[in-house]
C-alpha cells in the first residue's frame, strides 16, 4: 500500500542530506566545529546551520570588498 506520509518523510531526509553535503563542501570548518555532529544527530539542524552560513553573506562580501579596496 502507498502511504505518501511515508514517501515525503524519505524526501526530506534526502533533500537535507543534499543540503549537508553542499554545506560541507561550501564550508568545511562545519566538520570542525560541532556543527557537522548537530545536523547528523538532528537533521533539522541542517535547516538552521544554512540559515547562519546565509546571514553570513553579507559580511563576508563586505569582508572581501575592504580586502580588495586594501590590496589596491
Amino acid at each position: 500500500m502507498f502511504d505518501p506520509t511515508e514517501t515525503e518523510t524519505e524526501r526530506y531526509r534526502q533533500e537535507l542530506a543534499q543540503l549537508r553535503q553542499v554545506i560541507v563542501q561550501t564550508e568545511p570548518g562545519v566538520l570542525f566545529d560541532g556543527r557537522f555532529e548537530d545536523m547528523i544527530v538532528a537533521p533539522v539542524n541542517v535547516i538552521a546551520v544554512a540559515q547562519d552560513l546565509i546571514r553570513e553573506i553579507p559580511a563576508l562580501r563586505r569582508a572581501v570588498t575592504a580586502l580588495d579596496t586594501a590590496v589596491r
